[in-house]
């Protein structure tokens, strides 16, 4: 089974998120990377790996898969195609799913209903949530606020690796709309697109989001 690590707040319901270590480095032209313990100091099995390109972007995974041995903790990665960038490990995760209601729940924000927020109350915590074989992990904040975007609609789903906010308009400029963590954002999405972990859907009126149906498949 394999762990995604993603950049966004989620909240457990077994306390505090314990310290974490994390470590990177920048590799060139490789297809295959083994990361020892002794190198990335992670004492446990449960270790999140996130690579990312020469240009800052995120591997999906159908250009990147991994293992990590549960009695050495070494990582093994292995690339699609031949990679140039940097890997990223951090752990140590959760062993099992968390059960927090608001892991990965999606909320209009208090204080600006512009903004739609995924796990906003979830920065001091972490969760691991498993859907289809996939288990999902993520700490710190995502959100999308709106800025002149027409849509009625937005959808949010987790789309391999990376939280996504789709647009019910068949065009959206990059400045009707601003995001922060890592996010992707697709317009034409008229309905939850298949293959997708699905987490909710929100209408917006005016500029401001007027409700959320939560779509969480837990």
């Amino acid at each position: 089974m394999k762990t995604t690590i993603l950049a966004m707040a989620v909240v457990a319901a077994v306390g505090p998120l314990k310290a974490m270590t994390n470590w990177a480095a920048q590799y060139s032209g490789v297809s295959y990377v083994a990361v020892t313990e002794s190198t990335h100091g992670i004492n446990s099995p449960y270790i999140g790996v996130l690579c990312t390109d020469s240009s800052g972007s995120r591997l999906t995974l159908d250009q990147v898969s991994w293992t990590v041995d549960p009695n050495t903790y070494e990582v093994d990665v292995t690339f699609a195609n031949s990679f140039t960038g940097t890997v990223h490990l951090s752990g140590p995760w959760p062993s099992s799913d968390t059960s927090n209601p608001t892991d990965f729940l999606v909320t209009i924000s208090q204080t600006n209903s512009s903004k739609l927020n995924v796990c906003a109350q979830c920065g001091t915590y972490t969760a691991r949530r498993t859907y289809n074989g996939g288990s999902y992990v993520g700490a710190g904040g995502v959100s999308l606020t709106w800025v002149y975007f027409s849509a009625p609609t937005v959808y949010v789903y987790l789309r391999e690796n990376i939280v996504t906010y789709g647009l019910a308009e068949s065009g959206c400029a990059v400045g009707s709309y601003q995001t922060s963590g890592v996010v992707s954002v697709e317009c034409g999405v008229m309905s939850m697109p298949p293959g997708v972990v699905p987490l909710g859907s929100a209408t917006i009126s005016g500029g401001v989001f007027t409700g959320v149906t939560d779509l969480r498949p837990w």
